[in-house]
């Protein structure tokens, strides 16, 4: 049995590696407050219930402590059988003092006093009182059997009954031992506020089900044997017994009469304890076997307990050696997870001293990572968010601080040096991305949200802006699909949730802001096709909560409850095919999860999975790529926020079969797009394709649907921002590459014009104040070399030229964003991000061909005007410098030291014999 120990708050906790591994940190947590009891009934029945147990305590009390003093009190009645009417009576006094109060306690409180104490020791006491009872109902069954069939022997002493009853006792209490020894008692939470039923989980379930059935043997089976045996023996006797001497009618009557009593209060006594004793072995029985009994309508109306397949669910660490470490994980502060995984790769966003960088690395090569080990680091600044594409395993887009948004081909196996060469690279924002996910249907399709109040949506494929948001009046926290893509949800610092058209850009619905909500970051998810959305926020207090929210009244939210008091970001993390919602808050330890559903109350509390370690991220593994055979419901990648370690978590819903469940694995989004990018635009809409969690087969063929393609608001269709990509030479005095076109309405032309070069300071001037090069187009001519240098203006049409090949755009104004001569060199991309083999490009460079003036006019505004301005961009081009340079100095240094390795390497060997040391 391997044994794993954790050290926290100078105390040593020892727990064993299993399913049903329960481990609790919080001392005071564990040990002071109580997050257990049963399920919290409607409150119109409390007062009922509990007048019900107050009446039964107070009786049994009473009834039993008047048997005790009778006891004591009349010498005449301490016979064998009144001492074991004592013992039972006691018995239930214990029984009384335990449970009831305990009962009333959560029904009032919804909490158990102690539980991590109260519940273990309840189970053991329970068990002890009802062997004990079932022990000597069977000592008195003899004891009555004996005086009956031999009423001329004599009754053993009162000492022997004594010995006998501590015998009993001692027999009863080492029979329930397994119950404290061998089990793992948990708390199977049901509602808000951790409340729950007190269970035993046994280390193998097979042990559980031995226990039981010898524990059903002992406390029902042995006690019905002996009664029945005994009573039918008794009741024969009586019947055949003759009094002896003559006959008397009223004398036989009479006791005729008392004999069909004794016979009835027998039979009374047999069948009651049969009946009542009966239905609970046999869920015992059967839950052991099946633990999903416990879910049955039926068993749930006889406890009050709510149907969920999802009740038992819990989380797994695994040991070390199959965790992720020594990766130096960012310490950025922004509120985004910083990790994604799929079934090839974990992509984590790294520390560097400049620029900004992540490490992919493959899933199953976990263990200790090298300092050293090859990183993505193209952006000049800091990565803010990494997303996987839903539809190819080896694409991943990355979301910065120097405004863009870039993508790369990570290669089979992991990389195997540093990775700089992206392959598509979108600008488009004018501060930070902070957020990008993947359209989760549509082929292709990229939302990102940047610190400039915009919502972008990309063509990747062909590396252009489908449509611009601006709608937003502050800074966006968070973007969210809904299943089929045709609408996604933003949360903003003004408080307001919105539900956006992302094909129109208008705003489908907008919520109120809450008043009691405070300005924090806070998240919202689209629950798939409920059309229902969930946020966490912040309230005034410092309280958080969760909002469920109707896309078709955003008045109000139709569920708001406050969670607890914290100061960390709660990160929601929804389950479409579960419909399970994990919390889990940055810097805090623990997952809570919660099941949703369709009517009120709409959200259930289920469990909460503990660790030991705060937390400052998760990425979290598509359904495709958890393991069946363990019921592996969902898997995170905990980001430790204390060191450098990712913890894979797994949660699990306990079935004794390792066979495939399918009411747990319903079908799951597959890596076959719906829909193609062209399509999507144009106005379809359509379902993801879904798969078999078991054999992998599509399942389904969902119908296209209408809706509106990218317009104006004049309801024409629109191609802006019109984007020509073309390919530029690749390196000086090359021969030009084929061109690509954006749309239908670029040619190609072969005509030349003259060049003329800008002046050196305006180049200067535009390179300090932006990444990039924008001309105004207002002359009769333009030219653009193959260093993006423009020199002219061309009018009606736009002539861009690349060596021997010019792309023409039907334009007569427009921004021309060309790339700089330090842009890296890749080919353009298409049809699913498949480049040419032919063609050796060097550049993406676009055309944005837009029609309205004041885009210009905003572009001019945005030049260093003064001296002052002019002296920002100059001093933010000496901070990149300062980085590119720390940059380079750490290759150096890395430089240095393989050179002395390699230097040690080439030393000759010594000539020691053996046994002798060259020191």
């Amino acid at each position: 049995m391997d044994l794993e120990y954790f050290e926290f708050n100078e105390t040593i906790f020892e727990f064993n590696q299993t399913d049903e591994y329960y481990f609790y940190y919080n001392l005071d947590n564990y040990f002071g407050s109580s997050a257990a009891g049963t399920f919290g009934v409607n409150p119109a029945i409390k007062g009922v219930l509990v007048f019900l147990y107050a009446v039964i305590i107070f009786v049994s009390l009473v009834g039993n402590v008047f048997i005790c003093l009778s006891y004591k009190k009349e010498v005449i009645q301490r016979t064998n059988t009144n001492l074991f009417i004592l013992a039972i009576s006691i018995n239930d006094i214990i029984q009384i003092l335990f449970e009831p109060f305990l009962a009333i306690s959560n029904i009032i409180f919804y909490s158990w006093p102690y539980a991590s104490f109260t519940c273990p020791l309840v189970v053991y006491v329970q068990f002890v009182t009802v062997n004990f009872k079932a022990f000597i109902l069977v000592a008195m069954t003899c004891e009555k059997y004996i005086a009956i069939t031999m009423p001329t022997r004599r009754c053993y002493q009162r000492r022997v009954a004594y010995a006998i009853t501590i015998a009993l006792f001692l027999a009863a209490a080492l029979v329930a031992l397994p119950t404290a020894l061998y089990t793992r008692v948990s708390f199977e939470i049901l509602a808000i506020k951790g409340h729950g039923l007190c269970l035993e989980m046994w280390q193998e379930s097979s042990q559980k089900y031995i226990y039981s059935i010898a524990t059903m043997i002992l406390q029902y089976f042995l006690p019905i044997l002996v009664m029945g045996v005994s009573y039918t023996h008794i009741i024969v006797i009586l019947q055949r017994h003759r009094i002896p001497g003559e006959p008397m009618q009223d004398r036989d009557q009479r006791l005729m009469k008392s004999k069909k009593k004794a016979v009835k209060m027998l039979i009374a006594i047999f069948v009651c304890y049969a009946v009542v004793w009966l239905p609970l072995h046999i869920i015992t029985i059967i839950g052991d076997l099946n633990i999903g009994i416990y879910d049955q309508n039926i068993v749930h109306w006889a406890f009050k307990i709510r149907t969920s397949k999802f009740r038992h669910i819990y989380g797994r660490a695994p040991r070390k050696e199959h965790c992720f470490e020594n990766i130096q994980i960012t310490r950025n502060a922004h509120d985004s997870n910083f990790c994604c995984v799929n079934p090839k790769n974990l992509a984590v966003v790294t520390e560097t001293g400049g620029g900004g960088s992540f490490t992919c690395l493959p899933v199953k090569q976990t263990g200790r990572v090298d300092a050293n080990a090859p990183r993505v680091c193209g952006h000049a600044g800091q990565v803010l968010d990494v997303k996987w594409n839903p539809f190819n395993d080896d694409i991943i887009a990355s979301a910065s601080e120097d405004c863009s948004v870039k993508l790369w081909r990570i290669p089979d196996g992991g990389l195997r040096a540093n990775l700089s060469q992206w392959e598509v690279d979108l600008h488009g924002h004018q501060r930070r991305v902070s957020y990008i996910e993947w359209h989760p249907a549509a082929e292709n399709i990229l939302l990102s949200a940047g610190f400039d109040f915009q919502c972008i949506l990309w063509n990747v494929e062909q590396a252009e802006p489908v449509n611009i948001i601006s709608c937003h009046d502050d800074t966006i926290f968070s973007v969210s699909w809904n299943k089929d893509g045709s609408l996604f949800t933003t949360s903003c610092k003004d408080k307001v949730l919105r539900v956006l058209d992302p094909r129109i850009g208008d705003v489908a619905a907008e919520s109120t802001p809450l008043p009691n909500q405070s300005a924090r970051s806070w998240k919202a998810v689209y629950l798939g096709d409920t059309g229902k959305i969930f946020s966490t926020f912040f309230s005034k207090s410092s309280d958080r909560n969760y909002a469920i929210w109707d896309v078709r009244n955003m008045s109000k939210p139709v569920k708001i409850s406050s969670i607890d008091s914290s100061s960390g970001i709660l990160l929601p993390y929804y389950d479409l095919d579960t419909k399970v919602m994990y919390l889990a808050g940055k810097g805090d330890s623990s997952i809570s999860y919660f099941e949703l559903v369709e009517e009120d109350p709409f959200c259930h509390y289920l469990d909460a999975f503990q660790s030991p370690s705060p937390q400052r991220g998760f990425g979290v593994m598509p359904k495709r790529g958890c393991d069946t055979s363990r019921c592996e419901v969902m898997r995170f990648y905990k980001l430790h926020a204390s060191k450098n370690l990712i913890e894979p978590i797994s949660m699990i819903v306990p079935r004794k079969s390792e066979q495939f469940h399918a009411d747990i694995f319903p079908p799951t989004a597959s890596t076959i797009p719906s829909l193609s990018a062209d399509e999507w635009i144009s106005g379809q809409s359509r379902d993801p394709i879904l798969i078999s969690m078991q054999n992998g087969h599509v399942v389904n063929n969902p119908k296209l649907t209408a809706a509106k393609a990218v317009q104006k608001q004049d309801g024409t269709i629109i191609q802006a921002p019109t984007i020509t990509t073309y390919k530029a030479v690749g390196g000086q005095g090359s021969e030009g590459a084929g061109t690509k076109q954006a749309n239908s309405n670029t040619k190609v032309s072969t005509s030349t014009t003259n060049r003329k070069s800008l002046p050196a300071s305006l180049r200067n001037i535009r390179q300090l104040s932006t990444n990039q090069d924008y001309v105004s187009i207002q002359n009769n001519n333009v030219e653009v070399n193959g260093y993006g240098e423009n020199n002219g203006v061309t009018s009606p049409t736009t002539v861009v030229s690349s060596g021997k090949e010019e792309v023409t755009s039907p334009t007569s104004k427009g921004v021309k964003k060309v790339w700089s001569p330090t842009s890296p060199k890749g080919p353009t991309l298409d049809n699913g991000l498949q480049g040419n083999d032919n063609d050796k490009a060097t550049h993406v460079k676009k055309t944005w061909s837009l029609q309205d003036s004041s885009v210009l006019q905003e572009w001019h505004a945005g030049l260093p005007q003064n001296e002052r301005e002019l002296r920002k961009a100059y001093f933010r081009q000496l901070e990149e410098i300062n980085s590119l340079k720390e940059q380079i100095s750490l290759k150096d240094k890395r430089i240095r030291q393989l050179e002395q390795e390699l230097s040690i390497l080439k030393l000759p060997s010594s000539d020691c014999g053996p046994g002798q040391s060259d020191c």
